[in-house]
């Protein structure tokens, strides 16, 4: 039987262009934040006003949440990778044929096939470097293209222009 899910929402007033909750402080939504948090069964939602401390948190958790990606992206296509070297075992040790090999190949691609497919920006690159960083290990260009499904042939664009920005804002 599913439960049924109830939710006390804290009490909350939008009047055109401007929102309210638990006050009659109004905050124009170009200059404010809308936090929904739930717990158990309640949500609260916490707003306020921008600023230099709550854009550096909102900034801190995009970027957490990127690196999750990456994260999942890079178990995702060790899974893979393990999956296709096990096959590879299988057919090496003729435990099946060629032809099984390719045919399994062939019929489940998604279940072996690692798409490099992420578009890598400068940002990415950042949060992939302190990631491979963490890692404390040396790892080449195909191995990152590989486990986090980067397409590496801009990472060289990219490292001169970090470098050229870097220059610029430390003068």
């Amino acid at each position: 039987m599913e439960k049924e899910n109830k939710f006390l929402i804290k009490e909350s007033t939008f009047n055109g262009s401007n929102l309210s909750f638990d006050s009659d402080d109004y905050i124009s939504p170009s200059d404010s934040f809308v936090f929904a948090i739930q717990s158990k069964d309640e949500i609260n939602i916490v707003h306020g006003q921008v600023n230099d401390y709550t854009e550096n948190i909102f900034h801190i958790l995009q970027e957490n949440h990127e690196k999750e990606t990456f994260y999942i992206k890079a178990i995702k296509n060790l899974i893979k990778q393990k999956e296709y070297l096990n096959l590879l075992y299988q057919v090496s040790n003729e435990f099946i044929s060629e032809e099984e090999f390719n045919l399994e190949l062939d019929k489940n691609e998604e279940k072996y096939l690692i798409n490099i497919n992420e578009k890598l920006t400068s940002r990415k690159l950042k949060l992939l470097s302190n990631i491979i960083d963490n890692l404390e290990e040396p790892l080449s260009e195909d191995e990152v293209s590989e486990m986090f499904s980067v397409r590496t042939n801009r990472i060289e664009k990219l490292l001169y222009n970090l470098d050229k920005y870097d220059e610029s804002s430390s003068r």
